[in-house]
């Protein structure tokens, strides 16, 4: 019996953010695996880009609401049209076969609807299972995708009963609304995927940076980003996540909403923020190991 765990594949609906682009690798792991039976498929959470396939005005903080408006339907028919031979293999693979499907932050809107839920698993296959985690009794293996455990990932239920979306989510669909259209479509195309994936978004700044550079651009990227992000502190979708989550630190938000210089503290902040993190980047430990590898091959040398 064979088990594949495949994470954070994020296979789009065709978009310039959709970068999912090994459909034929993941058809010949799923054919081969095929080949044999009672094998077992765990999809570990945004498997596939349900969120950035969700077009809004930007202001989204109730996931009730969110799962009124969302089209569905439509998603998962763009996301087939694209990537219609993986589609298919997905539901042949599933005609023998279990999928387990766990969610992420990009797909939890599957937990709150059985509408939804059914859709997807007829979109899928036959052979269907959805889960917020799962836990592998025989193996003795907890599976989950993880963002419960993040602070900026993971969903709030307030004391009304409301249950806000990820802040991540948040941001991502406030900032890309006036982010995206304004500065990125003088750059190419895949400049807008880059920027999709880059985590933490606070390491942003090191990204602009050498995208000014390359493209000798005389539009300051970094104070444009800043804007859109000291704006997006200011809204009422921030204000109530941030008052929700840490009622005491919240406070300190309201030195962004402050006009007499709020922009400007904001923007030296979140510099300061970006400078700081620059001491420690998010790839130290692929460096590290850069070196400790490049210390083992000159010992090799010198022994030989």
């Amino acid at each position: 019996m064979t088990k594949l765990y495949l994470s954070d594949l994020h296979i789009g609906n065709g978009s310039k953010k959709d970068d999912f682009r090994y459909d034929n690798e993941l058809i010949k792991i799923l054919e081969d695996l095929n080949e044999e039976s009672n094998n077992e498929l765990y999809i570990v959470g945004d498997g596939f880009e349900i969120l950035q396939s969700y077009e809004n005005n930007g202001k989204i903080n109730d996931v009730n609401e969110i799962i009124k408006n969302i089209d569905f339907n439509y998603i998962l028919s763009e996301i087939e049209n694209n990537h219609s031979a993986l589609i298919k293999t997905f539901r042949k693979y599933s005609q023998k076969n279990t999928i387990h499907y766990i969610v992420g932050n990009h797909d939890y809107y599957l937990l709150f609807d059985e509408k939804i839920k059914n859709r997807f698993k007829d979109f899928l296959g036959k052979k269907i299972e959805i889960h917020p985690y799962y836990y592998d009794d025989k193996w003795e293996l907890f599976i989950i995708h993880g963002n419960q455990f993040d602070a900026l990932n993971r969903l709030t239920l307030t004391k009304s009963g409301k249950i806000l979306p990820p802040y991540g989510e948040i941001m991502e669909k406030f900032i890309s609304k006036y982010f995206d259209s304004e500065v990125l479509k003088v750059l190419p195309d895949e400049i807008l995927m880059d920027y999709d994936n880059i985590e933490p978004k606070m390491d942003i700044f090191l990204w602009l940076e050498e995208i000014r550079k390359k493209y000798s651009i005389g539009l300051d990227l970094e104070y444009k980003w800043i804007d859109m992000f000291v704006q997006f502190v200011r809204s009422k979708e921030s204000k109530e996540w941030l008052k929700t989550n840490y009622p005491l630190m919240h406070i300190f938000s309201y030195l962004f909403i402050n006009k007499i210089g709020g922009i400007k503290f904001g923007e030296n902040l979140v510099r300061v923020i970006s400078s700081l993190r620059g001491a420690k980047k998010t790839n130290y430990l692929m460096e590290n190991v850069k070196k400790y590898y490049t210390k083992i091959e000159l010992y090799l040398k010198n022994i030989a």
